[in-house]
Formats: structure tokens, sequence, C-alpha cells
């Protein structure tokens, strides 16, 4: 439990240690914290302390000549947890030192691990990385988190409020990219980025005339696939019966949040398929995610299309086998096909253009802020755990380099797809079909916090990374060899379900290929 005692200020700050020895003398297990500008005493003691303890503390504290209050007990809970009474006002739970601690260690602790402060005691209640001198940030959160203790009709959660505090920061930075992940949030990372989830199985995006789910493609053997659903179908609704949410007013993004749960759970919804209502209702399992699909192409069967819509760890495997059974299968000409393809993990993006390339030729080259400058050439690399499959042998270099190829992008092919591009195009081994990229040539990094004792990760721009010809195109994008736009009926449907006939660009990416090869 969590015991409080006040003192005046002033007081307060002249007898903090005597207060902490005769506390810890009494009760050897508690944790005694100071808050000399509010004028509080917290002290933790172990659940099973005696009720009477706070009464023995003021006694013991008095007979030193030390006067002090005892401010409302607390019930010592998880942080996020809050005690509900059973009538208003409602008090808080959540201890304060708890949170501004967390707070306050969260940023010493990742700055050390960055490097970003010179010396960490000088400037432990300022924020920022510049020059300039800023707030004593720890007491003021201490003094609004005390006014709402004082003056709040209403509970606060303190999980609640450090996790919004760090996406504040994260997003006050101006980095764009940067992003604090809450722990639930990392996981489900990490989940996507290994190539795995718990789901249904589907490939969606929100469909932009009716604003519900379109499904773009159904995983293999997953358990949509099982059921019956395909790319076209429309979800309209999630749930039955009184529980039943239209997609169209709770809004795209709350309603995929629906179809997610637990492994063994079933998500229950409707589709439209050419114009009819079907019902499902479809366990969740653990599927993996599919990022490389492809196809012998109808107008030319010597020429395989082979669509990459990310660059997750499972990627590479998935990139062989496609482009192995397509060469089986009597393809010697490829189109990739990276429109909207908004990037991925580094390790992914290098085994794949390993065989595209020589051994010992440049991939990339990262500058980070300080200068220092970091060049990525290709070797074969082994790799165990979530990464395996982005392991390269020494046969695996350079074993797709002799085909004819051709790369179609568009404004919002990004990152790790611009990569590929850049690089395919840097070395004269594609033809790059479409519209011009998205721009994004600076590189992120991820860092979990479980290493320094917390939960939730941060993701922030670390650098800029540069293709071999070492012209970065952050803010400008690749422009292809061949300006071309799809036309305004294939435009108002969705990529991923355009025919071969309706796709202008992937009709002059065959053409090119075929005709100059």
């Amino acid at each position: 439990m969590i015991l409080r005692f006040s003192l005046q200020p002033e007081s307060l700050a002249a007898k903090a240690d005597d207060i902490t020895v005769v506390i810890q003398n009494a009760y050897p297990d508690a944790q005694v914290a100071v808050e000399d500008m509010l004028g509080v005493v917290s002290v933790t003691l172990p659940t099973n302390a005696d009720v009477m303890a706070g009464d023995q503390i003021c006694q013991l504290l008095a007979e030193k000549g030390i006067f002090v209050k005892r401010v409302e007990d607390h019930s010592l809970l998880p942080i996020g947890t809050v005690k509900r009474p059973s009538s208003p006002p409602k008090r808080r739970t959540v201890s304060l030192f708890a949170f501004i601690a967390t707070v306050v260690a969260l940023v010493l602790v990742f700055s050390m691990a960055l490097g970003l402060v010179i010396n960490l005691f000088s400037r432990a209640n300022t924020l920022g990385t510049g020059d300039q001198e800023g707030e004593d940030y720890a007491s003021k959160i201490a003094l609004i988190d005390a006014i709402f203790e004082q003056y709040s009709l209403y509970d606060t959660n303190g999980q609640l409020l450090l996790d919004e505090m760090l996406k504040a920061y994260a997003a006050a930075t101006g980095d764009r990219y940067a992003t604090y992940y809450t722990e639930e949030e990392y996981q489900e990372l990490l989940a996507e980025n290994s190539g795995t989830i718990v789901g249904i199985g589907i490939t969606t995006m929100e469909d932009a005339e009716y604003h519900d789910i379109l499904v773009v493609d159904v995983l293999p053997n997953s358990p949509a696939m099982e059921a019956g659903l395909l790319p076209g179908d429309r979800i309209i609704s999630i749930g039955d019966g009184d529980n039943q949410k239209q997609v169209a007013e709770v809004g795209y993004s709350l309603a995929v949040g629906l179809l997610r749960g637990e492994a063994g759970s079933t998500a229950v919804f409707s589709v439209v398929r050419n114009g009819a209502e079907l019902a499902f209702s479809v366990v969740r399992a653990e599927v993996t995610l599919r990022s490389v699909s492809g196809r012998v192409c109808e107008t030319d069967h010597t020429v395989g299309y082979v669509r990459i819509t990310g660059f997750d760890t499972v990627t590479p495997r998935q990139f062989k086998e496609v482009m192995n059974d397509l060469i089986g299968k009597g393809c010697d000409h490829f189109v990739f096909d990276v429109r909207s393809n908004p990037g991925g993990d580094l390790k992914s993006i290098n085994a794949i253009l390993s065989y595209f390339l020589q051994n010992g030729e440049t991939i990339l080259s990262t500058v980070k802020k300080d200068g220092s400058t970091t060049v990525y050439k290709v070797a074969a690399a082994s790799y165990t755990g979530d990464y395996a499959d982005c392991s390269v042998s020494a046969e695996e270099i350079g074993m797709y380099r002799g085909y004819p190829m051709a790369v179609l992008t568009n404004g919002y092919t990004a990152s790790a797809a611009e990569l590929f591009t850049a690089v395919l195009k840097d070395y004269g081994l594609a033809t790059v079909v479409g519209e011009t990229t998205y721009g994004k040539g600076i590189l992120q990094g991820v860092y979990g916090l479980a290493q320094w004792g917390f939960q939730g990760a941060i993701k922030l721009t670390t650098g800029y990374y540069n293709p071999p010809s070492g012209v970065n195109y952050d803010g400008v994008g690749i422009k292809p060899h061949a300006q071309v736009s799809l036309s305004e009926a294939a435009l108002s449907k969705n990529l991923y379900l355009l025919s071969e006939s309706e796709d202008d660009q992937l009709k002059t990416a065959i053409n090119y290929i075929t005709e100059q090869n």
C-alpha cells in the first residue's frame, strides 16, 4: 500500500533525509519518495503491512520533532488500473510519484541508450536535443498532475496518461515517422514484421465509394480461404443481432479492429458479392501474411508478373518461391509491381536485392546525424529466428540477374520499395514504368524498451539512406524511364483488382521487356 504525508515544502526540504531514515528504520522494506515541491512524502509498503502503519509513522516522526499530516490512503494498484468508488466524487488511484518517476526514467534511460545526452544529470529535467534551455518538465508535470488530483471530478488513468504523453512527444518532435508504441501495439508490429498474425487471413483496404472493407487478397491456407471469401468481396457489417455494426457507420479502422481477435474465437460478418449479401462465420487462427504473389501474364506467357506488397521478414522466401514457380512455367521476362508498396525491413530488402546483384556490389549506404556512413554490400548472410528467411547463400547471389525486367511504380511506392526500384535502375537491370515514387529516402529504427525495463517501443528517423548512385531521393522520388498513368476508368477501381487489359502501366512494361529484349 501507499501512504502519503504532507508537510510545509520548506520544512520538508530541510528534513527529507531525517524523514527517510526514521521511516526505513521502522520499515526496512519501505520505499520513500520525497516530493518537496508539493510538500508530500510518499511511502510504499508491502501490501501485508499493518493497517496502523500510517499512525505509527506519524508518531515516530513526531518523536523526532517532525510533525506531518496524514493524506488519504491509496491502495497500491498497477499503473493504469482505476479503483472505482461506489459514488462520486471520484478520486485518483495512481501514485503521483510512480507516474512522474516512470516518465522521467523513460526519457533518461532512452536518452542515455541512444547517446543523445552529453551530461545526463546536468539536463535531467529539460526536454529536447537542441541547445536551448527548457522548463523543468518533471516539476511541471508533477504540478499539473497534482492539480488534477486535488480538483478533478474524475479519475485519471496513469497508463493512458503516460501512453498519450509519449505519443504526443513523438508527434511533437517534427519527425513525421516517429511513433511511440504501447506494448500491445509493439507486439502487433513485431507479428506483422515476422509475417504472422492472428485473424481470418485477408488483406483489406477501405472502399473509396462505399467506405466499407474491401477484400483485396485472401491468404492461402487461411480460415477466410476455407470459408470461401474472395478478393473483391465488400465487408459491410460485423457481428450479428444487437451486436451488429455497419462498417460505414463505425469507420474503416474500428471495423478492421472488430475483425481481429484471439485464435479460436469467431468473426461474424456480412459481405456484398455481385450485388448479393452473404453471411460468414469464420474461426480466427494464426496465419502467414503474403507479401509476394505472381502469375503468368495473359498476353505473353513468357512474362511473369510478380506483385510485392511489402518487405517483411518472410518476403525473401516468398519471393523465391514465386520466382522459381514462374520460371518453372516457362517465364523468362519479369514485371515486378511495387505500386503502393510502403516499404519494410532492411534485412528483407537486402536479401531480395542480393538475388539480382553480384557479390561485393553496393546495395545502399546510410548516413547518420553525426555524418558517419555505413555501406551495405552484397554478401552471403545467415540468420536465425524471425530473420531466418532473410538468409542468403553464396549460390543465391545474382541468381535472377540475367532476366529482362521492368518495375511498376506509382506515387505510393515508398521506402524499401523505392530502394528496390533505385538499385535495379542504377545497375541498369530493369526498366522503370509508371509514375514518380513517393520520395522517402530516410531510415527509421524501432527500439524496444524492454531491455531498459519498460514496456512498449519507440520508432524514430535515424538517418538517410542512399542507393548505389549515391543520390538521395528523399522528398524527390524516383522518376521512371517510361512515364505512364492509369486511365480514369482504371483509377476508379481498386489497383489490386485491375485486369491486365485495364492496366496501361502493366501493358507498357510488358511491351518494353518483350520488344527490347
